[in-house]
């Protein structure tokens, strides 16, 4: 079995994931994390939030689209870095990775250096997973920076999404 991996990822990089998986309740939301490795440590530089993605309350799926914009945007502004790893959050289920999510990872992180970065923010909770041996392996569990969101707020979170939605709406007509 190889060495374990570190994983570094500044503060305000992992406010930017938090602050995302964070922001929307009812579906997983997701993205990329950009940096650098050397032998047996990755160090996290920029997240990317995953756009055009497909969503579900237990599922994210990245797309064709989604992936074509990565590579786009490595290419033009991130040049001197590689990709990872990747985050998705999980509200409400825990820090795990479901069997998709381990597809995932083994279809298209599966480099000793690259990691999965699982967000919880009904309970609070962060983890790294990486894969080894077939199998995807937890690194590290931790409570997130962020408090985690009770029901209450979650329902004025949910309110306040909607709210936003139909005030655009009516403004887009």
């Amino acid at each position: 079995m190889g060495r374990k991996l570190e994983i570094t990822c500044p503060s305000e990089v992992m406010e930017a994931i938090e602050k995302h998986c964070f922001s929307e309740l009812q579906v997983e939301v997701g993205g990329f994390l950009l940096g650098t490795h050397t032998e047996g440590t990755s160090e996290v530089s920029v997240a990317v939030m995953a756009e055009k993605t497909k969503q579900s309350q237990a599922q994210l799926t990245f797309t064709h689209e989604t992936w074509d914009e990565l590579h786009m945007l490595i290419d033009e502004k991130y040049p001197e870095l590689e990709l990872i790893g990747w985050y998705h959050s999980h509200p409400g289920f825990g820090v795990f990775m479901s069997d998709y999510d381990a597809f995932i990872q083994h279809s298209f992180f599966s480099s000793p250096h690259n990691a999965a970065l699982v967000v919880d923010p009904l309970k609070g909770l962060r983890g790294w997973f990486v894969s080894r041996n077939e199998k995807v392996e937890l690194l590290k569990e931790e409570k997130t920076n962020r408090d985690k969101v009770s029901t209450k707020d979650k329902a004025s979170v949910i309110a306040e999404k909607k709210a936003a939605k139909s005030n655009s709406t009516a403004v887009l007509s």
